[in-house]
């Protein structure tokens, strides 16, 4: 995916790619636009559970998937959303739905 006018912020001295963007739940119309961690090489997007609530999911509803993380092993929900990535600019760079 290709990144334009999409300069990395720093954190404790270190550039990250954060980015706006903007997270919605296509059943209930719910969105969230803030700034989020991109990490090009996930396979999957997670969020914090009250994002999810807040977006109108039933978390223990999903889907449930095991995964490591940096964390260690966790128990996870899989939903259906729909994200969108914004540029610095506030302008649409990428939507997905998934």
């Amino acid at each position: 995916m290709l990144f334009k006018n999409a300069d990395f912020f720093r954190v404790n001295g270190v550039r990250r790619p954060y980015l706006p963007i903007r997270i919605m739940n296509p059943a209930t119309g719910k969105s969230q636009k803030l700034m989020a961690l991109i990490d090009t090489g996930a396979d999957e997007v997670c969020m914090p559970a009250y994002i999810a609530e807040q977006l109108g999911h039933n978390l223990k509803k999903g889907t449930r998937k095991k995964g490591m993380g940096a964390g260690g092993l966790t128990t996870s929900y899989g939903h259906t959303t729909t994200l969108e990535i914004f540029d610095l600019y506030d302008r649409s760079i990428h939507r997905c739905h998934n």
